[in-house]
């Protein structure tokens, strides 16, 4: 929870209660899922921190929020790092381009674990 707030202070951004609740439970080490449905989350910049020290992430689930192209993009780039992850939920968020489903195709060539992806 520690690195998401300061992520959120170093972005300029506020920190969500919501987020802070989904985190207060997940341990230090060992992360195995980011579940943050209708946190009205609009970057993933915050995030990032975690996303890379938490490698062994088998579950994503940001549906429901107002994440950008940009974010989408970032984040299924460092989700390429992720070898274990099997559930990833984007949908329900505003951006949808051609360069987020190229990189979306190559984390499902790459990941041959992910078995449940959901976008629109």
């Amino acid at each position: 929870m520690d690195i998401y707030r300061d992520g959120c202070l170093r972005c300029a951004l506020p920190v969500s209660v919501d987020v802070c609740a989904a985190l207060r439970d997940a341990p230090r080490q060992g992360m195995k899922e980011l579940v943050v449905p209708h946190a009205g989350l609009t970057s993933i910049l915050p995030f990032l921190d975690l996303l890379l020290l938490h490698r062994d992430l088998e579950r994503v689930e940001l549906q429901g929020n107002r994440l950008d192209c940009s974010s989408f993009e970032l984040l299924l780039k460092v989700l390429l790092l992720h070898p274990k992850l099997w559930v990833l939920n984007i949908s329900e968020n505003p951006c949808m381009s051609s360069r987020i489903v190229a990189v979306m195709y190559q984390l499902l060539c790459r990941n041959t674990q992910l078995r449940r992806v959901q976008f629109q």
